[in-house]
């Protein structure tokens, strides 16, 4: 995704890049922004999901230094903003602990990952506002905090929460398509699943990834 353990760029070192969304949720002000994606020309460049050709990758917004920092980072399990923000959510839910207080801790985990010191003031929990408002401002500051870090843990919250997302494209002979009105409700069965085990994979489960929900969704 950068460059490898020889300093040259590595085979993913243009793959990804900065969309939209992730443009959108975090704030210009936000001191993390520029730690979590590179900026080009002084501005940050974006582009949609799944799309190709017309801009080369280098003239977007790759990740930034406070989330690669080098061949020899530390792998990461879970992060501790996450674990803070879970229990931030199940503290407004009834569960033991100050909600705002976590939610605060985990924002300031976020900033310490990516080095970006202190988040005191930046963002204002909404202590008077209904339960929605307060699980939506913890999943919006979790969803920022596991940014290129763990994809796939904020693909499920998306659905677990049910907060809107842009869906992504699809390339269909190398043009983009829209996919869908909505994003994927579901990871498919692999090809090792269908040709070993087909007896055991429902027939509508093993092609339709955006409507058939797995049984915990109830969004």
């Amino acid at each position: 995704f950068k460059l490898n353990a020889a300093g040259s760029a590595g085979s993913n070192a243009t793959a990804t890049r900065m969309t939209p969304f992730a443009d959108a949720i975090l704030s210009d002000s936000d001191p993390r922004k520029p730690l979590m994606w590179n900026l080009v020309g002084g501005d940050y460049k974006t582009i949609l999901q799944n799309r190709a050709g017309g801009t080369a990758g280098n003239a977007l917004s790759s990740i930034g230094n406070g989330i690669l920092k080098g061949p020899d980072m530390p792998g990461i399990m879970m992060q501790s903003a996450e674990s803070l923000f879970l229990q931030a959510a199940a503290a407004e839910r009834g569960f033991t602990g100050n909600a705002q207080a976590l939610y605060e801790a985990g924002i300031q985990e976020s900033f310490n990952q990516v080095g970006a010191g202190s988040s005191s003031g930046i963002y204002n929990y909404p202590s008077g506002g209904t339960l929605t408002a307060k699980i939506t401002a913890i999943y919006v500051q979790k969803l920022i905090a596991l940014t290129s870090t763990n994809g796939m843990e904020n693909w499920i919250e998306a659905r677990r929460v049910n907060y809107p997302i842009p869906v992504a494209d699809k390339l269909v002979n190398g043009v983009p398509v829209p996919v869908a009105t909505n994003i994927p409700v579901r990871l498919l069965y692999p090809f090792s699943e269908l040709s070993t085990n087909s007896e055991n994979v429902p027939a509508q489960v093993a092609t339709d990834a955006f409507n058939t929900k797995i049984f915990w969704d109830n969004n």
